[in-house]
């Protein structure tokens, strides 16, 4: 539930690119114009730093890359790596400090993702008076694999990314991701779901668009 109000915000700058009404010459005639998209990324290689949110015991910093394959201006296959860099929040210490050991839990240290990404959404923004940024929000599902402390285990995942236009070639983005780790001890034993949200902000470079 905690991605639910940052997915809502990253949507409400975006409209959508649809047909509009546009007049030309005689008042009576109306045209439908499709807006095409000015950037489509191509082949993209993208880097990221972020947050993963482990327990209120440990936060994790995170980095990441990864390269994104565009085979049009919606559809597009994504591979990632993601690093995780733990740290121990002011709460163990408090604990520590009263002679209580807080509870052991496994923490992510790393996890390689691939996903489909949907493009439905494009449009503008208007920045003053002169200026306008393009922008686009994505939405993700895939799996991957991600490694424990002490064990590892397959994921699955959905998100979504929103995307600002720096230039033709540079695009910052922001992504929200949440991973879903599973682990079954036996076929009858039961399963055991460790789910987090990943938060990251990075820049991407595509070529080929």
């Amino acid at each position: 539930m905690r991605a639910i109000g940052v997915w809502l915000a990253m949507a409400l700058p975006i409209s959508w690119t649809g047909p509009a009404a546009a007049q030309q010459g005689d008042e009576s005639a109306e045209a439908r114009v499709v807006q095409k998209r000015r950037h489509v990324p191509g082949h993209e290689f993208f880097v990221a730093a972020g947050w993963l949110p482990l327990d209120a015991f440990e936060k994790g910093l995170t980095a990441a890359g990864g390269y994104a394959l565009h085979f049009d201006e919606a559809i597009a296959l994504e591979l990632s790596f993601t690093q995780s860099f733990a740290y121990d929040t002011a709460l163990r210490e408090e604990l520590l400090a009263e002679d209580v050991e807080p509870t052991p839990y496994e923490i992510v240290e790393q996890f390689v993702a691939g996903a489909f990404t949907w493009t439905p959404l494009y449009g503008k923004l208007a920045v003053g008076s002169s200026g306008l940024v393009h922008m686009d929000l994505s939405f993700s599902a895939g799996g991957g694999y991600g490694w424990f402390t002490a064990s590892s285990r397959p994921l699955a995942l959905w998100g979504s990314t929103l995307r600002f236009y720096l230039s033709r070639l540079l695009s910052a983005r922001l992504d929200v991701r949440a991973l879903h780790f599973v682990q079954a001890d036996s076929l009858f034993a039961g399963w055991d779901l460790h789910t987090e949200v990943s938060m990251s902000l990075g820049l991407a470079l595509s070529l080929g668009g």
